[in-house]
This record gives structure tokens, C-alpha cells and sequence, in this order.
């Protein structure tokens, strides 16, 4: 999976999910907002996605859909671990 981030603005972030594998793309295709499976895996990308760009963040809310499944708004909290 290839991720494109893209920041909205503090702490929101705008994640593009790119399959790259067949398999990906099959799955990608039978992907329904409705099924709580699905969604919990979306989550794990979108999750993988938003740690790319930033590796000490975590997802905050609930993820905004753009155009389901590949792009949603994603607001998020960071903590470097740094004092």
C-alpha cells in the first residue's frame, strides 16, 4: 500500500491510500463502509498511513471519508515522547 499525505492543517491530515498489489486492488473493490470488519481494517491503514508521515501520532475521532475507501480526513494527536 502506498500512502500520499497531505496536511489540512494542525493535527488533520488528508490520507490517500494507493493499492499497489493486485490483491490490494481486488480487495479495495469489495470494501462496504457498513461492514464493521472492513472498517476496522481500513482503520489499520489509515492508521499506517498517518504514522508514515508522523510516527509518534494517533487517530483522534473519527475518519472522515473524502471518497471511501481511498481518502479520508483524519485528525490526529502527536506526542514525540520528548520532554
Amino acid at each position: 500500500m502506498k500512502f500520499l499525505n497531505n496536511s489540512v492543517r494542525e493535527n488533520v491530515l488528508q490520507i490517500k491510500l494507493e493499492p499497489e498489489t493486485q490483491e490490494e486492488k481486488d480487495l479495495f473493490a469489495t470494501l462496504d463502509i457498513d461492514n464493521k470488519e472492513h472498517q476496522s481494517l481500513l482503520f489499520n491503514y489509515y492508521k499506517e498511513g498517518l504514522e508514515s508521515y508522523n510516527m509518534f501520532s494517533e487517530i483522534k475521532g473519527p475518519i472522515e471519508f473524502v471518497n471511501f475507501p481511498n481518502t479520508a480526513i483524519v485528525n490526529f494527536e502527536s506526542d514525540s515522547g520528548l520532554c
